[in-house]
C-alpha cells in the first residue's frame, strides 16, 4: 500500500478563519452602545487593518456580552501575539469558552490544542471528543481530522470504513487533503469498493487546488503509472499524456515533492510531454537528489559523466 500523506494543519491558519478582513473602520468612541455582534465585526476590521490594540478592546467588551465568536477571537490574539502578549493557554482557555458555547471552529481548534499539547497537556481522547463535536457541525477540517484520526487508530479504533466517511464528508466540502485522501482510499480500496474512476476523479479536485501530492498522483496516471483511464490513451492504445503528465509533475515540483522532481527530470532528460533539455534535467534530478532519491543520484551521476 502506498504510503499515506497527512496533512498537519497550521495552527496559524485554523485561528486565523474567523477573523474576518474589512476595508474600512471607525472610531472607537461610542462603541459601547453597540450591539456584541457588531462590536464583533468592528475587533474583526481593526485586527484586518493592523489595529490590535482597539481590536482586543471590542473583543472583550462583546464577549463580556456573551459574543460568542469574540471570545474565540481574544483566542485568536492571545495565540498570535496580537493586542495582547502571546499566551498559549490563554489562547486554549479562550477557545474553550467558545467551544463550550457550541462555536464549531473552536471546538476544531481546542480538538487540536489537545491533540498537539498546545497550551493544554496533549490529550487525544478530549482531542477526538472535541473534533467530533465540530464534524458534526460541519466543519470540514474538523472532518478530515477525525477521519486521520480513525485512519490511525488514535482515540478511538482503527476503522477505514468511519476514515473514509469522514474524509468524503470534508472532500464535499472541498477539503482539498480531505479530496487527495478519498482518492488514496478509492484507488486502494480503503474503506471502500476500489473505485478507479473515483480516484482519479478526487485526486483531480485536490490537485486544482494546489495539492502538490495529488498534483504528482495525477502526473502519474497520466504518463500511465497508476490507475489508467480510457482517456489516457490514443485510438491505438499506445499514447500516453505525457504533455499533461509533465504539467503536473512540474506543479508539484515547484512545491518541493521529490518524487515529481525526479519525473520531471525524466522528462526533460527523454523528451516526454516537453523537449528534451539535459541542462533541465539536471537541474530537476539535483533537486530530488539533495533530497536524497537515490534514482534521481544515479540518473544525475549518468548525465554529469556523459
Amino acid at each position: 500500500m502506498k504510503t499515506k500523506y497527512f496533512f498537519l494543519i497550521a495552527f496559524f491558519a485554523l485561528f486565523s478563519t474567523t477573523i474576518v478582513f474589512a476595508q474600512n473602520t471607525e472610531s472607537l468612541s461610542g462603541f459601547i452602545s453597540l450591539t456584541p455582534a457588531v462590536l464583533n465585526k468592528k475587533g474583526e476590521a481593526l485586527y484586518g487593518n493592523g489595529q490590535y490594540a482597539e481590536a482586543i478592546q471590542c473583543f472583550r467588551t462583546a464577549a463580556e456580552r456573551g459574543d460568542c465568536e469574540a471570545i474565540y477571537n481574544i483566542g485568536v490574539c492571545y495565540f498570535e501575539g496580537k493586542g495582547v502578549s502571546q499566551d498559549y493557554k490563554e489562547a486554549a482557555k479562550w477557545s474553550r469558552k467558545a467551544a463550550e458555547q457550541g462555536l464549531a471552529v473552536a471546538q476544531f481548534g481546542l480538538g487540536y490544542c489537545y491533540q498537539n499539547g498546545v497550551g493544554v497537556e496533549p490529550n487525544i481522547d478530549e482531542a477526538t471528543e472535541w473534533y467530533r463535536k465540530a464534524a458534526e457541525q460541519g466543519h470540514a477540517s474538523a472532518q478530515h481530522s477525525l477521519s486521520l484520526l480513525y485512519f490511525n487508530g488514535k482515540g478511538v479504533s482503527q476503522d477505514y470504513k468511519e476514515a473514509a466517511k469522514w474524509a468524503r464528508k470534508a472532500a464535499e466540502q472541498g477539503h482539498a487533503v480531505a479530496q487527495f485522501d478519498l482518492g488514496y482510499c478509492y484507488a486502494n480500496g480503503v474503506g471502500t469498493e476500489k473505485n478507479e474512476n473515483e480516484a482519479i476523479k478526487w485526486y483531480r479536485k485536490a490537485a486544482e487546488q494546489g495539492y502538490h501530492n495529488a498534483q504528482y498522483e495525477v502526473g502519474s496516471y497520466e504518463f500511465g503509472k497508476g490507475v489508467l483511464d480510457a482517456m489516457c490513451f490514443d485510438i491505438e492504445g499506445a499514447t500516453y499524456h505525457y504533455m499533461d503528465a509533465f504539467e503536473w509533475y512540474l506543479k508539484a515540483s515547484k512545491q518541493g515533492h521529490i518524487e515529481a522532481q525526479y519525473e520531471v527530470g525524466y522528462c526533460y532528460e527523454f523528451g516526454k510531454g516537453t523537449a528534451k533539455n539535459l541542462d533541465e534535467a539536471i537541474k530537476w534530478y539535483k533537486k530530488a537528489a539533495e533530497q536524497g532519491h537515490m534514482e534521481a543520484k544515479e540518473a544525475l551521476q549518468k548525465l554529469q559523466n556523459r
